[in-house]
């Protein structure tokens, strides 16, 4: 009966319901530095960040005594929880019984916890998936036409591996996560890579990996879906002096419509593709860190690209994301509630149970927030 029901009786169900979501693609939360805990937060708590930097360079000392440029330091940045997210089932008595008698009850009921984990982990890769794309460092390919479609070329990956190199990422711990059409077409065309994946490897399940490839474990998202251009044309360069290399804000003017984070764009004389990380104006535009490659002078054209689906390379380091159980009050509430942990994925969601009368309903929650630490070590792959 539904009045009896609680959360021990159904963890059978949600076990199941974890495991159905293990077999679909998240390669973002594999791809940065996940950071899960069992301490409850709310929708728009800060939680610190920790970067370590060591010490500026010095002449090597000689002698006994210690050199007093003792500047090696932990950094930090502030991260918020921007999302607070929970995914209802309800059942009533009298729908449940027939479920009962039917036998289809617990089968149901897992496929139902699938779904709200599914929902869940999809909205926290897609939250990581927008970050990456609007904190890009610069882009590469062609908008509108697939990567890796040349057949034993793997020219897409090594111009991403220099993208990475030419920013000081580190050679270990990189990702690349590729949208459906760039895996479709990596897994069509180069076969010659396909031959030495093992094929039954749990890295596929377990870790979401395709194969790694130069340096880069293969990864996919169905949350890279295509990005639509701003409307912005016939923008140039508003410039008192020449930008120096490494501008990342860049004064314009003469143009109209809009410039959207994620549009990629290019100035006449330059052919770098440079990533914009936010929302222009009619009179400024800011690119990814760590900005141009080359000097920049007055009245330059700047054009903005066409729609393009995203692969992203980057650093696991490049972006931080903090999962969390929701908050409660103090003096406790309705609620009958327990942490599970997907194994998969490393995200614990709280699952929780409130009874009405002759009805209940299950939640699904989970608090996170995603931030770009280090954009220098993002590129984006067009198609």
């Amino acid at each position: 009966m539904a009045s009896n029901q609680n959360l021990n009786s159904c963890r059978k169900d949600i076990m199941l319901g974890l495991r159905e979501t293990g077999y679909l693609p998240f390669g973002f939360l594999k791809a940065v530095n996940t950071n899960t805990s069992a301490e409850v937060a709310a929708k728009g708590d800060v939680i610190k960040v920790p970067i370590g930097k060591a010490g500026a360079m010095i002449d090597t000392p000689v002698g006994f005594a210690f050199p007093n440029a003792a500047n090696s330091d932990v950094d930090s940045i502030n991260m918020e929880l921007q999302y607070s997210k929970t995914v209802p089932i309800d059942w009533n008595g009298e729908d449940q019984k027939s479920m009962m008698n039917s036998g289809a009850w617990g089968t149901v009921l897992a496929q139902q916890f699938a779904d709200a984990f599914g929902q869940i982990r999809d909205a926290i890769e897609k939250s990581v998936a927008d970050e990456a794309i609007k904190a890009s460092s610069r882009a590469y390919g062609t908008a509108g036409t697939a990567p890796f479609a040349s057949a034993s070329s793997m020219a897409d990956m090594a111009n991403m591996k220099g993208i990475l190199d030419m920013n000081k990422a580190p050679a270990t711990g990189r990702s690349i996560v590729l949208s459906s059409p760039a895996e479709t077409s990596l897994l069509t065309n180069q076969t010659n890579l396909i031959k030495v994946n093992e094929a039954g490897s749990e890295q596929m399940l377990r870790q979401g990996i395709i194969m790694p490839v130069y340096g880069f474990n293969v990864r996919s998202s169905a949350q890279l879906e295509t990005h639509t251009k701003g409307t912005g044309t016939s923008y140039a360069t508003n410039l008192g002096s020449t930008l120096a290399k490494g501008a990342t804000s860049i004064a314009l003017d003469t143009g109209s419509g809009t410039i959207l984070a994620g549009d990629v764009v290019t100035f006449a004389g330059d052919s770098n593709k440079y990533v914009v990380s936010a929302d222009g104006t009619t009179t400024l535009v800011t690119i990814g860190e760590p900005g141009l490659r080359q000097t920049l002078a007055n009245d330059v054209a700047m054009t903005i690209g066409n729609d393009y689906t995203p692969s992203i390379a980057l650093h696991k380091s490049a972006i931080a994301l903090a999962i969390r159980p929701p908050k409660a009050p103090e003096e406790g509430d309705m609620m009958t509630r327990e942490l599970v942990t997907d194994p998969y994925s490393g995200i614990t969601f709280e699952v929780a149970l409130v009874k009405g009368q002759r009805v209940v309903q299950y939640q699904v929650s989970a608090v996170w927030g995603v931030k770009a630490v280090n954009p220098a070590w993002i590129a984006t792959l067009l198609g």
